[in-house]
Parts: C-alpha cells; structure tokens; sequence
C-alpha cells in the first residue's frame, strides 16, 4: 500500500490527467469562484463595480451563472476573419489572463504604443490604452470590432480557499487549497512546513490592466448568444464564413444557444447543461 507522504513534496502537478496545475487554479464559473454563495467577493477588484451595477452580467451568479474559463460553455472567444489582420496581445499577472485583440490602424498602429502589426519596440509602457468600445467588453467578440479585452480571472490564495472549499479533497482542489494555504502562511519556501506547495498568482505583480473595465470581459451569460452559422456544412464553408447574428429567423442554419447551469443540490458543481 505504500507509506504516506511526508508532505514537503510538490503535490501540486497532476500527472496522467486533464487536471489544471494547482500552483494557478483557475475559476471555472463565476458561480463556483464565489462558493455557490449569494453575494459577490471574488474577484476582488470588482466588488465596486457589482455594488454599483448589481445586475450587470457576472455580478448575480447566484440568478443567471456565467463561465469564467472559457470552453464549450464560456463565451470568451474572438471572430477573427480570413482576410482581416489583427494584432493580439496575452498578459499575465496577479488579476488573470488579460488578451487583447487589435484592428490595426492604416498605419498598423494598435491601442498598445509601441505594439504594431508587423513590429514591436523592446520596451513597451506597463499596459495599453484602456479599452472603450463597449461591443469590445463582452467577450463574445466580432469580427469587425477594433478593439477588445477579455479577462480570464485568476485565483489568489483567498479566492483559490473559497472556490475549493465546495469541493471534494482531491488531487486538483486538496492541492489548490493547500498551495493556498501555504502562500498565505509563508510555509512553502525551502525547508518550510509545506515546501513545494504553492500558489503561484500570489507572486506575480499586478501590472494595473484593470481600467475600470465591466465585469462583463470575464463573461456574459450563454442565454444572452444566439448565433447563425451559415457556413458549418461541408458544402457551405468558405474562408469567408462569418457568424449571422441578426438574421434569426433564416432557415437551414443551425442556431446556437447554450444556458450554464448550477444543479442545487450537486456537492460537486461539474455538472452543466
């Protein structure tokens, strides 16, 4: 049966699995990352925002849920077309995964000085202008918009505690709250109680991405999307497919519209719809 762990090992990496890492968990839904609670904590940086706007898109998990991830049931993604050029740019730091998308000007300048369509300087200014057009705050990205962000919210060690603690103790959210309980206790480094596990959002700097941008770019709810593909057959696609999102009514499309659903009475909030 093999003897226990002494404990001072990473036990964050999971191996011959799909698990996330637990050094940078991540949310999934906005619903999980506040602990299937009725009030909004997480993240943070937006509790303002929801206080002023609480039916705004994310502020109200509880009443229409909104993925914070990405995948089949996000609507984090951008419509890029075939023969558009678009300038993208990804940050790392303390609040998340912030990726911005450009349409380059005439001159192939972007929102970001310094970053342009076929060249970039070595040293760039901590972030780029702030992002304003409001069809570019949604996730849900067009094609034609100039300019956009979408935010992927990390999870800090007090955020990585609430998210875990609606979960079972296993390989990814025992790590998850171990690595966060680590950070916060200072136990991780060498020779600590609980070396090799820890979080690693809370060691990198926030590089202020955060503009007093809607909670929106971290998602809208799937019930808000409903799109017309009119090129996902073998004899329709082209490489000027484009997503029909007006004409509802046409005929022979496939119509696209997802709802993301919290089971109440699911002890492991996996299950969605």
């Amino acid at each position: 049966l093999g003897a226990d762990l002494p404990g001072n090992v990473n036990q964050l990496y999971a191996t011959s699995n799909a698990a996330v890492s637990g050094c940078m968990p991540i949310p999934y839904s906005a619903l999980q990352a506040n602990g299937l609670r009725r009030e909004l904590s997480q993240p943070e940086f937006f509790k303002e925002y929801c206080r002023d706007n609480p039916t705004a898109a994310g502020c109200q998990p509880w009443v229409e849920n909104v993925m914070w991830s990405g995948g089949v049931f996000g609507s984090q993604r951008f419509e890029n077309y075939a023969n558009q050029p678009y300038v993208f740019a990804v940050v790392v730091d303390h609040r998340g995964y912030w990726i911005y998308r450009w349409i380059p000007d005439s001159d192939g300048k972007t929102g970001w000085p310094g970053m342009e369509r076929n060249k970039a300087a070595r040293t760039l200014v901590a972030r780029p202008r702030a992002v304003t057009d409001k069809q570019g705050l949604q996730t849900d990205v067009r094609g034609t918009v100039p300019e956009a962000v979408i935010l992927q919210p990390s999870m800090p060690p007090e955020a990585a505690c609430l998210r875990s603690s609606i979960e079972a103790v296993n390989i990814q959210f025992g790590a998850d709250a171990l690595g966060a309980m680590a950070s916060q206790l200072g136990a991780n480094g060498p020779g600590g109680e609980l070396e090799g596990a820890q979080n690693w959002w809370s060691s990198f700097a926030d590089t202020g991405q955060y503009q007093q941008y809607p909670l929106s770019i971290a998602g809208i709810p799937m019930s808000t999307i409903s799109e017309q593909y009119l090129c996902n057959t073998v004899d329709t696609y082209s490489c000027d497919c484009k997503a029909n999102h007006r004409n509802l009514a046409a005929q022979g499309n496939s119509t696209r519209r997802l709802t993301l659903k919290q089971p109440q009475d699911s002890p492991v909030p996996h299950q969605y719809v």
